[in-house]
């Protein structure tokens, strides 16, 4: 978690909500765990990340 907090910031009852990910989902994925064991609920990955969001043809916002 401490590298996500460099890079982020610390995290807050206002960053709880909405969705976060990487183009891969790599990255997400190791945050989401991360996320998890530091206690944080309704954890969810994408798996594929942002490129197999896109190749699905979910929706996305520009």
């Amino acid at each position: 978690m401490q590298a996500h907090t460099q890079q982020w910031g610390p995290l807050s009852e206002e960053d709880s909500s909405g969705v976060r990910g990487c183009l891969s989902g790599k990255r997400s994925s190791m945050a989401a765990t991360e996320l998890s064991n530091a206690g944080f609920t309704g954890i969810t990955d994408v798996s594929g990340g942002y490129s197999a969001w896109v190749e699905n043809g979910l929706p996305t916002h520009k």
